[in-house]
């Protein structure tokens, strides 16, 4: 029987190496001290440098005209400049339409993503409409060594550790081997 102990170790511990897509030439590049950098090509950026190549969120908490709770608010969305993102918008409230300043939010808690520069992770797939994702390879040898493993032994604290947090359908017998094998191919990636 393979046997593993839960470790205390959380998502934010692997996050001193991630590997994402370049975003110019979609070779594997490295994230590490703040910094973006193509293994294949000569982009480098950053963070101080502000750069977000994820989506946003626009929001807009009320009508400016008869404060209407539900006014406005989308998500996933592209943006060339999100310094200045102004929209007009129908009430569903009052039926006015106003010219607004939209509120501008990086979508940062996003599955495949890096929580840096928006970038997609290197190392991702979907399963069955579920998003398979890790920062980097020991991140992902973790993993597949606590869903490989018969017995899984919990650590006894009350924090939440990666392991804990980990979707039900991932730990699931059902999804087991299918996840190991996607494991697999991402090892050679």
């Amino acid at each position: 029987m393979n046997r593993i102990r839960e470790k205390d170790i959380y998502i934010y511990d692997y996050m001193d190496l991630i590997f994402v897509k370049c975003p110019k030439c979609k070779s594997r590049a490295k994230i590490s001290n703040n910094r973006v950098k193509c293994e294949s090509c000569d982009f480098v950026k950053s963070r101080s440098e502000n750069p977000w190549y994820g989506t946003y969120s626009l929001h807009v908490p009320r009508c400016p005209n008869c404060g209407n709770r539900s006014y406005y608010s989308k998500h996933n969305v592209k943006l060339k400049n999100p310094n200045l993102v102004v929209k007009r918008i129908l009430c569903s409230g009052c039926k006015k339409a106003s010219v607004i300043k939209v509120e501008v939010s990086r979508e940062t808690v996003k599955f495949g993503i890096d929580p840096i520069f928006g970038l997609s992770l290197w190392l991702h797939v979907v399963v069955s409409n579920e998003d398979l994702w890790f920062y980097n390879y020991t991140h992902m040898q973790d993993i597949k060594n606590y869903i490989s493993a018969d017995i899984r032994e919990k650590l006894h604290t009350k924090a939440k550790t990666m392991f804990t947090k980990l979707p039900k359908w991932m730990k699931s017998a059902k999804y087991r081997l299918k996840v190991l094998e996607l494991i697999e191919k991402l090892e050679k990636k």
